[in-house]
């Protein structure tokens, strides 16, 4: 079988791609992601993903692996959340997203490393956040602990529950890794979880 990697060492990722049940390793990607902020927010996010999956395919040219990129950016009026870095960051975004709808963009490519070809798609998912206190925010950042995440949130621990409507084709694209697009795009170089037809 076609060795699979995962350019990503986030253990929400991992956890998606296993549901898949088939065999891959996850390393962390060498890629660097200043100097795109100029791209819309869905390009971005595509850039993203297909730049950490293309960070590695010098090193595993020699196994033939297909390499799995994915990245996430969620905006809100046009205006692109970066990843929250401290608490009050956290608190400061999510108070920006209570009682709104934002939209985030969750891309995934998936790159062949000896021949360099690459498939790259984007799945958009619009959430609306419940209105929510400042005691309810604090509360809640204090529980999940949400650092690094753009948009202040784990939609995949408590975060769900800030949440009032959640509107899109794959709820795998919220948590950071769209699994029906992943299933396709592994598709179009020959790897299926349930093997040939």
């Amino acid at each position: 079988m076609t060795p699979i990697v995962l350019c990503s060492t986030a253990a929400h990722r991992a956890a998606l791609l296993r549901r898949l049940r088939l065999p891959f390793e996850a390393t962390r990607p060498d890629f660097d992601e200043h100097g795109l902020e100029h791209l819309p927010p869905a390009d971005l996010a595509a850039a993203y993903a297909l730049g950490k999956a293309r960070s590695l395919t010098e090193r595993y040219a020699e196994a033939g692996a297909l390499l799995i990129g994915a990245d996430q950016v969620p905006e809100i009026d046009g205006e692109i959340l970066r990843k929250a870095e401290s608490p009050e960051e956290c608190e400061r975004q999510l108070a920006q997203l209570s009682g709104r709808e934002h939209t985030l963009h969750s891309a995934v490519a998936v790159v062949d490393s000896v021949t360099g070809r690459a498939e790259v798609t984007c799945v958009s998912v619009r959430l609306t956040m419940r209105l929510l206190s400042a005691a309810q925010i604090r509360r809640y950042v204090e529980a999940d602990r949400p650092i690094g995440s753009a948009g202040g949130y784990t939609y995949e621990g408590l975060g769900v529950s800030l949440f009032a409507d959640v509107r899109g084709q794959d709820d795998s694209a919220i948590v950071g890794l769209p699994l029906v697009a992943v299933v396709e795009l592994l598709g179009r170089f020959g790897v299926d979880p349930l093997g040939s037809p």
